[in-house]
């Protein structure tokens, strides 16, 4: 196996796509024995006679997992490592398993946090990924070259021929993944939990990319997918530091919006980078789903706007977006899904639109920010734990609409001080208030038959007002309030579960109900601070210690109870108990003992109602409780005929021989005319009249006593205040005048007097007596208030004035240009929407507009273009520049909002304000070079295009031939020519066409190339050669010579680029051409006064002479072939002729065998060569020496002097270089 980079190379066997199911499912379990163990520590079982390690309890960090097991003096082969073998063995730091060893199972080695090297053998056969799963510190597998089945390549572990990657070692320390082109797919967790990893490129193939398969790249900034790259909504979970997913135009699977991944419909977000700069995300109108996690992790976020149209928020959706602050929801969304906003840590403001129907489990759990919600009317279900741990929640309203409220659904919301529970919700389940540690009082209305177990656990509740028609309180549900004051039971409940009021220190008072048949074990335990339990008649048991630790000093047991069971009222303060009814059987110790508590004081008294049975022999007080004396007690009882509502009541005790004081009715206690004349005792058949306050003596009896009455003639005067507080009647005798009751002030309204009508036209006169009976009526005027409407910058509506608890009428739209009128609000952030049909005037109150930006539909022409949806964006908002559509043989040139293309649409500046149609532009394709060549062995090779390389490197092959041509634009062409070994420079060929030679094996050793048409001009073809004995050239360009000459040096390879004129170009231009005998740019020769011709110079060399006196009478300029295409032109003014014509490259300028002298000269170039190049001289005048440098086209010399030039000196420079000296005087005149 050859060696790809790592220490080590793997191959690796097939893989069976396994998901995430423990390994071993799929390997025969059948005979598995009992455990064993060896001396070194391995615990294994056995399968079919084969040894299966199931846990390591040895001292070793470094661990050689043994091929076979010896018991006795047999052994027994090690076929795998089972799950969880060694989860959680922060011990061991390096594992070798052995040859022989086939698997290793799914968490095999879960959670070893400090192993760091992995050696497997040639035998394993790996099922999934997840062996070595959150071994977070795992650096390196080691497997030997010669393995069958695995490679590996720089730390990642592949099956045989990469066609699959199996894992990537958390802290291997790769920080860029190029997917190669053999992979096909990645398992399930390859790269979970992976410290380094930054980019991701994927290849060119359709992957089959596990679950999880980047899970956990805390590092992970940047994602590549190619056209073919498929994603699932679980690729990338938890990845914090993802900033950018680019997703290629041509993307069959994917789209990109705003940066954020996307199905390839838009219809499904699938991922939003977490590191995203973006604040605002709006969600195209395309959108139907958003992923789960989608939104995970997010940083800069803070913003999101839903489209309308979405019907629900999924699940998962949002988790973990922890920079959310507002998420806008439209109108037509039904659902909240499960913990779609769950540890949406800053999330703030959000707005139920009145459609949710639904908030599943979890939907807002831990959005500690979150502090109020208003629940829309016709919401019928809310999850479990749907708001748990949001610790800033203070006030929730449950809509009449409600009919679920799941399990925990605001548990641990320990700023929650307000619930108000709809009228048609019958259940509160379990932990769904528990530890809401800020309320502290709730009104349970009867419509509640059910509270089931911990209801209430934990929370804060003072005051609990419980209504008629709750049924039924389940276990602990009200336990650990530390602050519940009261209980009151309402006689509709028929069920307390046990321990339902327990651990509560601060109750004073308990009522039980009259419903009630037993109270449960523990139900008041350790409530300590009760002082009163009223326990009603149909109570028949009294569960053990259920009243254990309470402050009780008296307690009174109904007629009905049948037993009171183990420790009820143990370590209490009870004085007295007082049995109402035969007696009970008893637990263990019931009451309080001495010999327990420290506190005991002894119970004073037990009684029994006289006449009750069972009392002679009562185990429980004659073993405990021996010194106390049980007692009978009497009851008095008052009857009438008449006025029954008033009879008065006497809750005392008696024992016989005490004296009662009987009790009498006062005047001011009837309302029948009548008066009070004393009682009759019905019992001892006396016909005695005891009056009021007269004494009777208690005898072993329960007296009776009925009312004797007279009559006398009595008004009524009742008051009916209308909004007021209920005032009690006034019973007038004759003469006696009404009292004017004393008014309490009502909230909104004036109290205007007292009258005698209920029309309040005749006022009432409290100095006259009445003549009979009848009723007065109270006037309260109700108070006017202002209600304004602030339009938001909508039209102006007038204030308007309404009387307290008055509705206020729904005003007309206002109007505001691209928005409608979402709601009016009042209050701060537009969180409180006004009801028109509920809320009602109580002050002065501004009404707030608050308007959702209107949605318009963008629809996108392309004009023959690939066809591309539409998107939804709102008034205002700029548009997001969509995907490039793509047409053949053109480029796209803009998006337009007119069909004849005028305006352009600027995606900067322009806002959205209808909806609109944008109209593709398309311009010719820039010019793309296709070029081919021929190779020495090798023949044509494939076209390459715009720069890439054509030919070879490092092979010593030569190039032969070569093809050019250009696409994209029929008005350009282009041409080309080559030097050819023993064959020079060919003619130009063009367009295609074959330069060089075929089957002659000749080199080619350089190459001119230039672009042809009318649209050259706007152009420029860049190109360089890598020639034998230099390797890579600079560039050339437009004509110029690229290669050598002189050297008999081959060309091996070539690239080529056309490039717009003005676009950067290659950076190194300056030796495109070597040539060994000519490779100056300029060169030339001058005649010269009794010397002749003299020898070619260039390049700033002196031609001539200097201190001699000679003349300079002809010369020649010749420019190096590799420059770009044009000439060199030159004229010189002779003595006695003047200026000459032009002549150039090389011919002759001026005279020969005419003895006459040169005087002045001047150069320029044309052509190309002119366009990127510079020609300097300078001349030697006689009288004068050397003057300055003169430049294209300039004189150099002298004129009206009769001064003959004798030497001269000519460069060639690059446009921008550096001038080769002073040019201020290059030329005089007289």
């Amino acid at each position: 196996m050859k060696s790809t980079g790592s220490s080590m190379v793997l191959r690796k066997i097939t893989v069976l796509y396994l998901m995430i199911v423990v390994l071993f499912v799929s390997i025969p379990v059948k005979n598995v024995q009992a455990a064993y163990s060896t001396p070194e520590g391995f615990e294994y079982t056995l399968r079919q006679g084969n040894a299966w390690i199931t846990k390591y309890k040895g001292p070793l960090k470094n661990i050689t997992i043994p091929s076979a097991l010896y018991e006795g003096s047999g052994s027994i082969p090690v076929e795998g490592i089972s799950s969880y073998a060694f989860q959680s063995n922060d011990q061991i730091e390096s594992v070798i398993v052995s040859e022989g060893i086939k698997y290793i199972a799914y968490n095999a080695f879960l959670h070893c946090n400090n192993l760091t090297t992995v050696s497997l053998p040639n035998s394993l056969e790996v099922r999934d990924s997840f062996m070595f799963r959150s071994c977070f510190n795992l650096r390196e597998y080691i497997i030997k070259e010669d393995h069958p089945n695995l490679e590996l390549v720089e730390g990642i572990l592949y099956t045989e021929n990469l066609e699959t990657i199996v894992a990537c070692p958390p802290s291997s320390g790769l920080s860029i993944l190029n997917v190669p082109s053999s992979v096909e797919s990645i398992m399930a967790g390859a790269f979970e939990f992976h410290k380094t990893l930054q980019i991701i490129n994927f290849n060119e193939k359709h992957l089959d990319i596990g679950d999880f398969a980047f899970d956990s790249c805390e590092n992970l900034t940047e994602v590549n997918l190619s056209q073919n790259t498929e994603l699932s909504v679980y690729s990338f979970y938890s990845s914090p530091s993802l900033t950018v997913i680019n997703v290629p135009s041509d993307s069959l699977y994917h789209s990109s919006y705003k940066g954020a991944l996307y199905s390839k419909d838009l219809t499904t977000l699938m991922k939003y980078p977490a590191l995203s700069l973006e604040t605002t995300f709006e969600v195209p109108g395309t959108t139907t789903t958003i992923a789960r996690y989608a939104f995970e992790n997010c940083k800069n976020l803070m913003k999101v706007i839903l489209p309308e149209g979405m019907t629900k928020v999924d699940e998962f959706s949002f988790q973990n977006a922890i920079s959310v602050e507002e998420v806008v929801l439209p109108a037509s969304i039904l659902e909240i899904g499960g913990s779609a906003f769950e540890n949406c840590s800053s999330l703030q403001y959000i707005t139920l639109p009145s459609s949710v129907k639904t908030i599943s489990s979890g939907a807002f759990s831990s959005c500690d920010s979150l502090e109020t919600l208003q629940l829309p009317e016709g919401m019928e279900y809310i999850g479990a734990a749907a708001f748990e741990n949001s610790n800033s929640l203070k006030e929730i309203t449950l809509p009449s609409s409600l009919r679920n409220l799941g399990e925990r659904a605001f548990q641990n919301c320990t700023a929650l001080s307000s619930i108000h529970i709809g009228a048609n919700l019958s259940a509160i389940y379990q932990n769904t208030f528990s530890y809401t540690a800020s309320l502290t009082n709730i009104i349970i209305p009867g419509n509640i038959k059910l509270i089931t177990d911990y209801a209430f656990y934990g929370s804060g509740l003072r005051e609990l007002d419980l209504k008629e028609g709750i049924e039924s309180i389940g276990s602990y549900a009200f336990s650990r309030n530390q602050s519940l004051e009261e209980v009151i039971l309402p006689d509709s409940l028929y069920h307390l579960g046990i321990g339902a009021f327990s651990e509560n220190p601060s109750i004073r008072k308990v009522k039980l109900s009259n419903s009630l048949t037993a109270v449960p074990n523990r139900a008041f335990i350790y409530g300590n601070a009760i002082e009163e339990v009223i326990i009603p008649e149909g109570i028949v048991s009294i569960g053990e210690r259920a009243f254990s630790n309470a402050k009780l000093t008296e307690l009174i047991l109904p007629s009905t109870l049948t037993s009171v069971g183990d420790y009820s009222f143990e370590n209490t303060s009870l004085k007295n108990i007082y049995f109402y009814g035969n007696a009970p059987t008893f637990g263990r110790e019931p009451f309080p003992l001495k010999k327990y508590y420290d506190s005991y004081s002894p119970i004073e008294g037990v009684y029994y109602k006289g006449g009750t049975t069972g009392w002679d022999d009562v185990s429980v007080f004659n073993t405990h409780y021996s010194s106390i004396q049980l007692k009978p007690f009497y009851l008095v009882q008052y009857l009438s005929d008449l006025d029954e509502e008033n009879i008065p009541n006497d809750h005392m005790r008696y024992l016989s021989g005490q004296t009662v004081v009987l009790k009498r009715f006062e005047a001011s206690d009837t309302h029948l005319g009548i008066n009070f004349m004393g009682w009759e005792n019905e019992i001892d058949g006396t016909n005695v009249i005891y009056a009021g306050n007269s004494e009777y003596v208690i005898s072993n009896e329960h007296p009776a006593f009925r009312a004797i009455w007279s009559e006398e003639k009595i008004h009524t005067l009742s008051f009916e205040n209308n909004i007021g507080n209920p005032i009690p009647d006034q019973y007038l005798r004759p003469g006696e005048y009404p009292k004017e009751p004393i008014i309490e002030q009502r909230e909104g309204y004036r109290f205007d007097g007292w009258y005698a009508d209920p029309t309040f036209t005749d006022v009432f006169n409290f100095d006259e007596l009445l003549s009979d009976s009848g009723m007065i009526y109270a006037l309260w005027t109700p108070l006017v208030y202002q209600v304004t409407f602030d339009t938001t910058g909508g039209k102006p509506i007038a204030p308007e004035l309404y009387e307290y608890m008055s509705l206020i009428k729904i005003p007309e739209n206002p109007e505001k240009t691209g928005h409608t009128l979402h709601y009016w609000s009042y209050g701060d952030n537009f969180r409180n929407q006004w009801n028109f049909k509920e809320d009602r005037v109580t002050s002065n109150i501004t009404l707030i507009a608050y308007w959702i930006a209107n949605s318009y539909t963008i629809s996108f022409e392309t004009n023959g273009g690939d066809a591309m949806n539409s998107i939804t964006t709102s008034f205002g908002n700029r548009l997001n520049s969509p995907n490039t559509p793509k047409k053949a043989g053109v480029q796209f040139d803009g998006w337009y909002v007119d069909r004849d293309l005028t305006r352009e649409w600027n995606f900067e500046e322009d806002l959205v304000e209808e909806d609109m149609i944008l109209y593709a532009k398309w311009a010719p394709l820039p010019p793309s070079v296709k070029y081919r060549t021929h190779v020495q062995n090798v023949g044509w090779q494939n076209y390459v295009s715009d720069g890439n390389k054509s030919g070879t490197e490092g092979q010593s092959l030569r190039l032969e031939g070569i093809e050019i041509l250009l696409e994209g634009d029929p008005e350009l062409g282009i041409q080309y020519s080559t030097h050819v070994q023993n064959l020079g420079w060919q003619d130009y060929v063009s367009d295609g066409e074959m330069a060089g030679t075929s089957g002659q094996s000749l080199r080619l050793e350089a190459i001119k190339i230039e672009l042809t048409g009318s649209k050259s001009q706007f152009y420029d073809v860049y190109y360089r050669v890598h020639a034998q004995g230099f390797g890579w050239l600079d560039w050339a360009r437009n004509g110029m010579a690229a290669g050598t000459a002189g050297y008999g040096y081959r060309l091996e390879a070539i690239e080529i680029l056309v490039l717009e004129k003005g676009l950067s170009a290659p950076v190194n231009t300056r030796i495109p051409y070597q040539s060994k005998n000519d490779s100056q740019s300029v060169r030339y020769q001058t005649h010269v006064q009794n010397v002749g011709w003299q020898e070619y110079v260039g390049d700033g060399l002196t031609s001539g002479t200097s201190g001699r006196s000679l003349r300079l009478e002809g010369i020649r300029i010749k420019v190096g072939e590799h420059l770009p295409k044009g000439s060199i032109e030159y004229t010189t003014h002779v003595q006695n002729k003047g200026w000459l014509p032009k002549v150039s490259d090389n011919a002759m300028s001026g005279t020969s065998g005419e003895s006459l002298r040169l005087e002045a000269i001047r150069i320029n170039l044309t052509g190309e060569l002119a366009q990127q190049y510079d020609v300097f001289y300078r001349v030697h005048a006689q009288n004068i020496g050397w003057m300055d440098w003169a430049m294209n086209g300039a004189d150099a010399g002298t004129a009206g002097y009769a001064y003959r030039l004798e030497a001269i000196e000519i460069v060639i420079h690059q446009k921008g270089d550096p001038v080769p000296g002073d040019t201020t005087r290059p030329f005089i005149q007289k």
